[in-house]
């Protein structure tokens, strides 16, 4: 899920993980009846987790965030392919949708990963009514604003939260590639996918589409240098050298003028997508 589905993981980057099973094969033991339990399942899940997220001597492969899944944080992990299925095709949340256009099945038997990807594109294909994805979305937009630290939506430096930053361009694309029937999981194949259904026009997905890429290149960047938020006058001056020769702008005020540019563009180009009115623009804005 997330960032390891779309492939687009970061040195920082969390893996949202999720098993799903869909028969019983035989464990080393040769123990059938413990398999037909999910809790067996479960307790499966758990001890990889442990295994990639513990602190080793050199530190930890992975940290795994697993509340990312049906019923929330507080339902199961693992979750038999029918009930998976049934769940995300009649009650599922708006943003469980959206998160799911990026679901990818990365280990198992042949058999199980084709059934899953069979029934993640039947679900995506039923969900093409352009008002009730725009309408979700807009809500889990605002949810987002609320819960934002508002420090961090006025910090003309921040890369992820806010209007017109990497979080809400992504969720933007999950929601082009839902209208859209898409199976694409990239975020760049999905802004191309709405292109299908006029929700987007050419220029605009190539603006939201670079302005997204240059977001993704100094926080990828500021995520091997510095520890937390990148701030340039804490990065130090190697730092900001990096970010500004691989971005390809002379100074820093340049690049901070252009991301502010960019936000600008993006902003609007989502408000057309989501039809959003002039009187919804302050609060959906977060400022």
């Amino acid at each position: 899920m997330g960032s390891l589905g779309g492939r687009s993981l970061t040195s920082q980057t969390k893996l949202d993980l999720l098993l799903v099973y869909d028969r019983v094969e035989e464990d080393l033991a040769g123990n059938h009846e413990a398999e037909s339990n999910p809790h067996y399942y479960a307790g499966l899940l758990r001890s990889l987790v442990t295994a990639i997220d513990s602190p080793m001597q050199e530190g930890k492969l992975y940290e795994i965030d697993m509340r990312i899944r049906p019923s929330g944080r507080h339902g199961p992990v693992a979750f038999p392919l029918a009930s998976f299925e049934s769940h995300y095709a009649r009650r599922a949340q708006p943003w469980e949708k959206l998160l799911l256009t990026q679901f990818r099945p990365i280990a198992g038997s042949r058999e199980v990963c084709s059934e899953f990807e069979a029934a993640r594109k039947r679900v995506l294909a039923n969900e093409r009514g352009r008002a009730g994805i725009a309408a979700g979305l807009r809500a889990l937009r605002q949810e987002v604003a609320a819960i934002a630290p508002m420090d961090r939506v006025q910090n003309p430096w921040e890369l992820r939260i806010g209007p017109g930053r990497l979080l809400d361009i992504e969720m933007v694309a999950h929601a082009c590639a839902l209208g859209a029937g898409s199976e694409a999981r990239g975020i760049s194949g999905q802004f191309y996918a709405s292109r299908r259904n006029g929700w987007l026009t050419g220029s605009e997905t190539r603006q939201i589409i670079d302005a997204y890429s240059l977001l993704r290149r100094i926080l990828q960047i500021a995520r091997l240098l510095v520890s937390g938020d990148f701030v340039p006058g804490k990065a130090g001056e190697a730092a900001n050298e990096l970010i500004l020769r691989e971005t390809g702008h002379r100074s820093l005020d340049q690049l901070g003028k252009k991301l502010q540019c960019d936000r600008h563009a993006t902003i609007a180009a989502i408000d057309s997508v989501l039809e959003i009115s002039s009187s919804d623009k302050k609060l959906d804005l977060g400022n």
